[in-house]
This record gives structure tokens, sequence and C-alpha cells, in this order.
């Protein structure tokens, strides 16, 4: 075995197989290796077939001994999927899990765009996403016909669930589990549950497993498919189908197996969750005798199926809650502006500390309007904000925590369909590459004339060089950018980004910076902050992304202080009132408990650097295409043709 192969890969693939034939093996085998993703290893784990592929799978760990390994259970013994499943993951090097069935196959980008998801998400224990249902592989036309996509069946997928969230809607047949070849999951993930349950042989496996990984780890669930799931009549289900022994859509033997399991083992983990043991013993009563009235089973089925629709009427009543908590404080009501104008958004709750030079910072930038949804601030924001002319103030009582993405969309949708917005939290300046030469009518221009909607900022944390957390002090008359200079990238680490069409493939996710070198959290630092709000697109998508838009082929910064002013005190609030929930509330937790553990940490360490000008970050923190080079060069040629 070669040095590579000894070396810990990323990735563990694992295809389990029996009797798995030729052409479905090798098809399931060569879509591993036409990953676009190729930091990973691929283990053969054989359940006792009789036929040639274990001579197939042989023959491959023999030609490629660095990427390829084959297992078997002790004697050649046929012990079942889970079993031998869990053979694969007792020999997997890998950080991450992933498995295919002999038959089934993935997309090519399958391991690429799961393992960025991963990376960029480190409190995300699993991946999933819709399977495509493959008739086609027959290459008879009317077979194409009946390819179809399985979707999970989440209403507001491209996010994170935490549990036992979809355990609970996995029970109440509101979802669908994902396909087994769907998913990457962590190791470490796999060894905390246990694997799968080695006495589910066949049928329900699946099922089981993904009830034991809901209730424990938190699921990042994508809207995007990434393998397809081979229909035919040799295939488990199939199989077990004809024999009576599974119904899809209805009570079967095998179905009820799983449910005395599901009661079992949640007793034994001692969920008290009230919902999820009501959705079991729903499921349960079916499989007892039909002593009640019809019209109280027709009731109870028709709440059932219109449970997705009950849960649509409450945000849309949740909204026009929200809408009516609206208070108009000062500035314009109606703003009009055009395609190359912008106006900045804000969601702000006390942020005196802030407010004057994120003002004064986006009216120099060229920003038109300035539009703040106070939070019920307690300090002087608002006495600050009104200060200025070109700024709109609204507000609300409403708790964040709960109607965060809904005070962002409610603002996006009155003040800027159809034209340009920058969305931008108060401790966060925005700015683009070049905008020294370049004006901001100029960079929405450059936007327009190729048709981007989106643009990627990369959030650079800045501080005061030789602070401790301890000399920070809020003071609201201080210029951010003067105070707050320095900057380190040393701890940034970069992945595929996954949202939205890439005119520059150079675009990257990044994550951890200054904050992982202090706090061991591996933030998220990519956001989609300035968006072209047509039709089409879709915002706040796992909070700070977009879909369905066309990415511009250069990235922006986000100058970001999270520490101008006391971030101790800041820190405690977030942690004791839960503010930012889903978004950041793990987040919070890590900081106060590295801040306890030492108080007197100094934030600047040997590798910052001065920020001298936005344009010292690009071919390392940022990028820009040539085609953006060379709009910025015609405008700068003309600043320098003297007028007459």
């Amino acid at each position: 075995m070669t040095e590579q192969m000894n070396k810990k890969p990323l990735v563990s693939c694992i295809i389990i197989f029996l009797n798995a034939g030729e052409k479905f093996f090798v098809e399931a085998i060569e879509s591993i290796f036409a990953q676009t993703y190729d930091n990973w290893e691929l283990l053969l784990a054989d359940d006792g077939s009789t036929d040639e592929s274990t001579e197939i799978a042989l023959r491959y760990a023999q030609q490629y001994p660095e990427k390829v390994r084959y297992v078997e259970h002790e004697g050649h013994q046929n012990r079942g999927m889970s079993a031998t499943r869990n053979l694969g993951i007792r020999q997997a090097k890998g950080e991450y899990i992933a498995f295919l069935d002999a038959d089934d196959i993935w997309l090519t980008q399958k391991l690429e765009k799961q393992v960025a998801i991963l990376e960029a998400q480190p409190q995300t224990g699993m991946v999933c996403g819709p399977t495509q249902y493959w008739y086609s592989w027959t290459g008879n036309p009317e077979d194409t016909l009946r390819d179809s996509m399985r979707e999970i069946g989440v209403l507001d997928p491209n996010r994170l669930y935490q549990p036992p969230t979809l355990l609970r809607l996995l029970l109440q047949n509101q979802i669908n589990a994902p396909a087994t070849c769907g998913v990457l999951l962590r190791k470490e993930l796999l060894e905390k549950i246990g694997g799968f349950e080695e006495a589910f042989r066949g049928l329900f496996e699946d099922r089981v497993f993904f009830a034991k990984v809901y209730l424990k780890a938190s699921v990042f669930v994508s809207s995007e498919c990434w393998d397809k799931y081979r229909q035919h009549p040799d295939s488990t289900c199939s199989v077990e189908e004809k024999s009576g022994q599974y119904n899809p859509s209805g009570k079967s033997p095998t179905h009820l197996v799983y449910l005395n399991w599901m009661r079992e083992y949640l007793s034994q983990q001692e969920v008290n969750d009230k919902q999820v043991w009501k959705a079991l013993q729903m499921q349960m009563q079916s499989y007892q005798p039909l002593n009640q009235p019809l019209i109280l089973r027709l009731l109870r089925k028709i709440k059932r199926k219109s449970k997705s629709l009950f849960l649509r009427l409450r945000n849309f009543i949740r909204l026009m809650i929200f809408q009516t908590s609206i208070k108009h404080i000062y500035g314009s009501n109606n703003l009009d502006y055009s395609m190359n104008e912008l106006i900045v958004l804000c969601v702000v709750r006390n942020g005196e500390t802030y407010i004057k030079s994120f003002i004064e910072h986006y009216f120099s930038l060229g920003a038109k309007h300035i539009v703040f949804l106070d939070n019920a601030s307690t300090d002087d924001t608002i006495a600050i904000a009104r200060q200025y002319s070109n700024v709109s103030i609204l507000q609300t009582k409403s708790p964040y925590q709960k109607y965060e993405t809904i005070m962002k969309k409610y603002l996006v949708k009155r003040f800027s369909l159809n034209r340009w917005n920058l969305f931008a939290d108060i401790d966060e300046l925005f700015d683009y590459p070049f905008s020294d030469v370049l004006s901001l009518s100029s960079f929405l221009t450059y936007l327009n004339k190729n048709s981007y909607t989106a643009v990627v900022a990369q959030m650079l944390d800045m501080f005061a060089n030789g602070s401790s957390f301890q000399d920070l002090i809020a003071n609201k008359n201080n210029s951010l950018k003067e105070v707050n200079s320095y900057y380190d990238i040393s701890n940034i680490s970069k992945s595929t980004y996954i949202w939205g069409t890439l005119s520059n493939q150079a675009v990257k996710m990044h994550y951890g910076g200054i904050r992982k070198s202090l706090f061991s959290t591996n933030n998220g630092l990519t956001k989609a902050p300035l968006i072209f709000v047509d039709n089409k697109i879709k915002y706040f998508v796992d909070f700070h992304h977009v879909e369905n838009a066309n990415i511009a082929d250069f990235t922006c910064v986000i100058l970001h202080y999270p520490f101008a002013c006391s971030f101790q005190e800041k820190v405690y609030e977030a942690v004791q009132t839960d503010r930012y929930k889903e978004s950041a509330s793990d987040e919070y937790k890590m900081y106060w408990k590295k801040l306890m553990q030492d108080k007197d940490m100094i934030i600047a360490q040997e590798t910052a650097r001065k920020l001298k000008s936005i344009n010292d970050l690009i071919n390392g923190f940022l990028i820009v295409s040539e085609k953006y080079r060379q709009w910025v060069k015609i405008h700068e040629m003309q600043k320098q043709i003297p007028t007459k």
C-alpha cells in the first residue's frame, strides 16, 4: 500500500454490494471516479456475493490500490445491508462518509458541493437533498418521461434544521427520508449514533438510520439533486413489494417492525418531545382495530394531508402580524431610484457605537438612501440617525429571533423591487475593488450590462492593534475605520461556492479568520449582500445567500467590526437572550466559553496586518476578473481626460 493510501483521505465512499452484476456495479464505481472532487477513497464492501461482482471489486482494488479497497465479512458471510455499511464505516479513514448502492450513480459534483457545505458549516452533521428516480437508464424513450424528482419535502430548503425537527416531520409523513446515496455525513456523527442498526438487514434500514441522525444532529437540507436512484425490478424495494412485505404508500409488516423499533429507541434515548411521540402514536394507531367512527377517521386524514397548507398559512399570518407592528419614525416612506443607484437596508438594535460611521461610509460610497428598521433600541441609535437627510427609520418591537428573515424580506420587498439593494448589518461596511477609481454608478452599470443579479462579498474582521477584550470601550464618536484598521487572514480556508450561477469559478466560500484563531469557531465569512431584486431571485437563503441569481465575476469586501465595542457585553446579551437563534446562537456560546477561560486574550496576533487600501486585498482575499479590470481601466482613463 502506497504512502498516499496511508494518508487519511477527506471523504470515504462506501459501496455495499451483493451479487451486483457487472453493468450497474461498474457504472456506480465509475461515477465516483468521475467526481470533480478528487480527495476520496473507495471501499467496496462485499455482503457475501456469489457472482462476478466480487471479482470486479477485487480488480478495481488491484488496479487502483491508492484509491480503492475491498472489504468483506469474516468467512465471506452474508450479513445484510446495515452490517455491511457498518463494515465499511469501521474501515473508513475519511473525515466524511458517503454511501452509494451498487445499482445507483452519483452526479459529478456531488462530493465537491456537499463537502463545501459541511466545511462551511461546522455545526452541520449531515447534508442531504432530493434524489432523481431514474427510469431512463434503459434507453427507452417512454422511460425518459417516467424520470421524476423525489424531494425531501421541507417547506424551506437550503437551510439547517436542528434536532428533532426532521424526525418529527418524518413521523408526521410531511417529508421523505433522503436516499442513502444522496447524503454526506461526518464520521464522528456515525460513531456517536452507533452507525446502522444491524437487525434491519434490508427494508427500513435507511429510515431507522436517518431517525437516529435526526434525533442527534443538525442537518442541512438542500434543494439540489446529486444522485440518480435506479428503478428496476430486481431492486430490494421492488422484490419486497412483490412479496407483500413492503407497501410504499401504506401498512406492511416491515413498516410495523420499524415503528416498534422507533418506540423502543425513543424510550431508550429518553426523548421527551411531545410532538415526536404524538406523531409516532398516530402512525401506530393505523395498525389497531378500526373502531373509530368513519367521520372521525376522515377528519383526521384531511388534517394530516392539510398540514402543509396550515404551515404556509401560519407563515402568512406571521407576516401579517409583523407588518402591523411596523411604525414609521423618520424620513421618506417611498423611495424613487434608478437601476444605476443604490439603497442600503439595515436591521439595527442599540447600534449607537456604529451608526455614525455606517451612515457616513455608505453616503461617501455613493448610496442614495439608507433605510433602518430599528428593533426597539434603548440607546441613541435613532437620535443619531435622525441627524442625517436621505435616511428613513422604521421601528418594530417584534422579537428578532423569531422574525429575523421576515424583517429582512419585508424591507427588500417594500423598497427595492426591480432595483439594487445592499443589505448590511450595522457593524458591516461594504466596499468594492477599485472604488477609489470607479464610481458607484459605473460599478452598478457594469453589473447591469453583464446581467449580474448578485455580488458575493467576503467578510474581513477588523480590530485595533494590541487590544485585549478588556480594553474594548464603546464610543459612538469614534471612526470605525480609523480606530480598527488591522486584519488577519492567516487562518482562512476556502471551498467551492455553491449558491447561484457563477460567472467566475474563482469565487469561493471563505470561513475561519481571526475568530477561528481566537475562539476555534469556523465562522462562515461569505455573503451575497448586494442583489438586484427581479422576479427570479430568492434571497436570504440559509440567512446570507441567494438562489436563481447570476453571480458577478469579482468579489467585494465587508469590513466587519465585531470588536468595536464591549465585545464581552455583546456576547453575554446574545447568549442570555438567544437573539440570533439558529443563525449564530452556538457561535456566541463558544465565544462566551472562551472569554470566561481567558479574559485577557489579545486580539491582534503576529500575523495581523494594517489595511491601507481595499485594493491590497485583491489576489489573496478578493478576486477580480480581467473583464472587470478592463472596465475599471476605461473609467480611469476617462477621469484623466481634461474637461474643456
